[in-house]
């Protein structure tokens, strides 16, 4: 059985995009602050994400290494598992194995604990 391509998630995401690509986060009070900054002044995991998906769109890669690693690696492995899955061919399960969520949350801890560290400052979002 052939699958079909969920169009409106595929638009959602294409917009998305597409705004983000046009409007720079950086330059621009459009997108709203951290929460979990603002009222600790510590970094969230996700703390720069939203810079470092715009400075991917725009190819700079060291630049949204640089936002938000966790980010940028998280989209690396979604890719790989893609292609991996259309690699084993048509109508592959998708396994998503419970010790892959326990070992990104421990990453997610993890960053979360470093970037937050003077000696881990270029974790950090710049």
């Amino acid at each position: 059985m052939r699958r079909r391509a969920n169009w409106p998630a595929i638009g959602l995401v294409a917009g998305a995009a597409a705004l983000l690509f046009f409007l720079d986060p950086v330059r621009l009070g459009f997108f709203p602050s951290c929460p979990f900054h603002r009222l600790t002044g510590l970094n969230c995991p996700g703390c720069g994400a939203t810079r470092a998906l715009h400075a991917l769109l725009h190819g700079d890669v060291m630049a949204a290494l640089r936002d938000n690693a966790l980010v940028v690696g998280s989209l690396v492995w979604l890719a790989m598992q893609n292609i991996f899955r259309r690699w084993q061919g048509p109508g592959a399960a998708v396994a998503i194995r419970p010790a892959w969520l326990w070992n990104f949350l421990g990453a997610v801890v993890v960053f979360t604990v470093l970037r937050n560290m003077p000696a881990f400052a270029w974790l950090a979002p710049q």
